[in-house]
C-alpha cells in the first residue's frame, strides 16, 4: 500500500512540475504575443504622426497660397480703384499677414498637442511591455512556488521514492 500511495505521490509531484513548466511557457508566449502587438501599435502611431505632420505641412502651405491670393486681390482690388499708392493696401497687406500667422500658429499648435498625444501613447506602449514581461516573471515565480510547495508537502513521499529506487541505501 505504501508503494501505490509512494507512486501516485511521485505522479503528483511530477505532474506539479509539469504544470509549472507548462504555465511558465504560457506565460512566455502571451508575453511574446504582447509585445508584438504592441510593436505593431507603435508602428501604427509612428505612421499616424507621420500622417499628421504631413497634414500639418499641407495645412501651412495653403495657408501661404491662400494669403498670397489675398495679397493679390487686394492690389488688383487697390489698382483698379486707383488707390494702389494708398495705405489701403499696406493695411490689407498687414490684415492679411496677422490672419496667416493666426492660421498657421492655430496648425502648429495643434501638430504641437497632437506629437505630445503621440509620445503620451509610446509612453503606455512602454509600459505595457514592461508589465507584460513583470507578468511573465511573475507567472516564472509562481510556478516555481507551486513546484516547491509540492515538493515540500510530498518530502516524505520522494524520500521514500529514493529509498524503493535503491538511493536511499548504503
Amino acid at each position: 500500500m505504501a508503494a501505490i500511495s509512494t507512486i501516485i505521490a511521485g505522479i503528483g509531484v511530477a505532474v506539479s512540475a509539469a504544470s509549472a513548466a507548462g504555465g511558465f511557457q504560457a506565460s512566455q508566449q502571451q508575453a511574446k504575443a504582447q509585445q508584438r502587438s504592441l510593436a505593431l501599435q507603435q508602428e501604427i502611431e509612428q505612421k499616424r504622426r507621420l500622417a499628421m505632420n504631413l497634414d500639418a505641412a499641407r495645412k501651412n502651405r495653403e495657408i501661404s497660397r491662400q494669403a498670397q491670393v489675398a495679397r493679390a486681390q487686394a492690389l488688383a482690388t487697390t489698382t483698379a480703384q486707383g488707390a494702389s499708392q494708398g495705405s489701403g493696401l499696406e493695411g490689407a497687406y498687414g490684415a492679411i499677414s496677422g490672419q496667416s500667422a493666426v492660421n498657421t500658429k492655430g496648425v502648429n499648435q495643434n501638430q504641437e498637442i497632437g506629437n505630445n498625444i503621440f509620445d503620451a501613447n509610446a509612453q503606455i506602449g512602454i509600459a505595457s511591455a514592461d508589465m507584460a514581461s513583470a507578468q511573465s516573471s511573475g507567472a516564472m515565480f509562481q510556478g516555481l512556488g507551486t513546484l516547491g510547495g509540492a515538493l515540500v508537502k510530498n518530502s516524505g513521499t520522494i524520500g521514500k521514492i529514493g529509498e524503493y529506487a535503491g538511493l536511499g541505501r548504503a
